[in-house]
């Protein structure tokens, strides 16, 4: 099957930072094993293009020069022009990253019939995207303006962050009093400098590794290679992958970020983050880390001075809880980010349609899955004769309904209901062997709610079957009793909302 496109667009400069570059990128590298991923941008440097190519399959470069301003000179209503008329095709799914991307800008994307994710930080627009996701924690959601149908994705359950990050975080090779040191790609405030200097010489601190590109202004850099080259104390790292920045966050105790995308990669790695701010849109990330006691919040960096730091350092019970497992992979508590980003974007393309005589043979096929029959309360194998006649008979039926889930046109599972003589529902469904392990077990009952809403709807598992216990209850299905069928135990579920 060829995998559907998606189409990236961000950009990135000297002046706005390449922040929205480097988060699609992140999640390019989440679901590009799925899908096929289109990178479009305005031109930038080679360095960054050269990086978006390692990420995606292809990219594009529009004509033209980026009209953009910063995040805090731009106010509501303010977007740039609709620039993917001529690439889009209407099949595709378009994520959007940047504040530029205003009402006008969305509503011609899905004038094309393409489904839209936007990335967002500001709260600013009203969307019109089938999706928009804040990765901020803490978020109060209500501030969000947008359409009925736009679902809202916020908090660290869906961080935007490259695998080398996802991994779980070691300390056999931290060296205690280290600092990692990211300001951003271009610092056009010229804070590295500044904060370097401020801790050069904190005897709590070691050594300062210091993240930094060729975006920075030119004498900022020439300073900070003075300074590395008069003391041991501070190391500068230019153009690292993500595997490398991870590699050397795991030396470090603290970090000293900004509050964006690198406070969640410092904090995946489990250092202890000292964070602040000097634009708008990294508000709400810097304000959940510190409502929840995750990081130690600098406030305004442009103002940062000593007393600010003595202040801190002097209370080490200001320090935050170190608890990052909700970034980890190995977390048990839910879903790694990563997998929740997959869910979301293999969800937009979802869809419960009815049977159609044509899907005979399908169903056909998925009732003699082994595994199927193995969790059926009737496990002997299905004949065709037998089955040509039950389909026949049930699309006829009006106490019978039958459900096809679709994704991007390719059927993935069906969901069945059966009235009993006490005018209920019972529930039967399947996935597809190729499509299990994505989530689609959960989506196609809720579908099936949403669907038919206000219905008595049945279930009967087997205890055994963790899983499909496990969809219905999250689908707010209630536990009635345990019923023997066939000499097995059946889980009873009852649905009424």
């Amino acid at each position: 099957m060829l995998k559907q496109k998606i189409i990236l667009r961000a950009d990135g400069n000297k002046l706005i930072g390449f922040g929205h570059i480097y988060r699609l990128l992140a999640l390019a590298d989440i679901l590009k094993e799925h899908f096929y991923i289109a990178f479009a941008l305005y031109k930038t440097s080679d360095f960054i293009e050269q990086e978006i190519k390692s990420y995606c399959d292809e990219i594009i470069i529009l004509p033209g020069e980026l009209p953009y301003k910063t995040a805090d000179e731009i106010s509501a209503g303010q977007e740039i022009n609709f620039d993917l008329k001529d690439i889009l095709n209407g099949d595709e799914i378009v994520v959007l990253d940047g504040y530029h991307f205003g009402i006008n800008y969305q509503k011609a994307v899905k004038e094309k019939n393409c489904k839209l994710v936007c990335i967002d930080d500001l709260a600013t627009n009203r969307f019109v995207a089938d999706a928009v996701i804040n990765h901020a924690p803490g978020l109060d959601q209500s501030i969000y303006k947008m359409e009925a149908y736009t679902k809202l994705y916020t908090g660290l359950d869906y961080a935007i962050l490259r695998k080398p990050f996802m991994r779980p975080h070691s300390s056999i090779n931290k060296i205690d009093g280290d600092v990692f040191i990211s300001l951003g790609g271009s610092d056009y405030f010229q804070l590295t400098l500044k904060i370097a200097r401020l801790l050069v010489d904190v005897k709590e601190l070691n050594t300062l590794h210091i993240m930094y590109s060729n975006s920075f202004p030119k004498g900022m850099i020439d300073t900070l290679e003075k300074i590395s080259n008069e003391t041991t104390r501070l190391k500068l790292y230019m153009n690292l992958s993500a595997n490398e920045i991870a590699d050397l966050m795991d030396t470090c105790e603290y970090a000293f970020v900004s509050a964006s995308t690198v406070l969640l990669e410092a904090y995946s790695r489990n250092l202890i983050c000292f964070t602040g701010f000097y634009t708008t849109n990294h508000f709400f990330i810097y304000n959940g880390f510190i409502k929840l006691n995750k990081a130690i919040g600098l406030g305004n960096l442009k103002d940062l001075n000593p007393s600010i730091l003595n202040e801190v350092f002097k209370n080490p019970d200001y320090y935050p809880n170190q608890n990052s497992d909700n970034l980890d992979t190995t977390s048990k508590q839910s879903d790694p980010p990563a997998k929740n980003l997959l869910k979301l974007f293999l969800d937009l393309n979802l869809k419960l349609r009815s049977v159609e005589l044509a899907d005979m043979k399908l169903y056909f096929d998925w009732a003699n899955d082994e595994v199927v029959r193995n969790n059926s309360i009737n496990q002997n194998a299905i004949e065709w004769d037998n089955h040509v006649r039950w389909f026949t008979d049930k699309l006829k039926s009006k106490y019978f309904k039958l459900y096809v889930l679709d994704y991007s046109a390719t059927p993935v599972g069906q969901i069945r209901t059966d009235l009993n003589e006490d005018g209920n529902w019972v529930i039967n469904y399947s996935i597809d062997k190729l499509w299990r392990g994505f989530g689609f077990g959960k989506k196609i009952v809720q579908l099936l709610i949403e669907k038919e809403p206000g219905k008595l709807f049945l279930a009967f598992v087997k205890t055994s079957n963790d899983l499909s216990n496990k969809i219905f209850q999250s689908n707010g299905f209630d536990l009635s009793g345990v019923k023997i069928i066939n000499n097995e135990k059946y889980n009873a579920f009852e649905y009424l909302k």
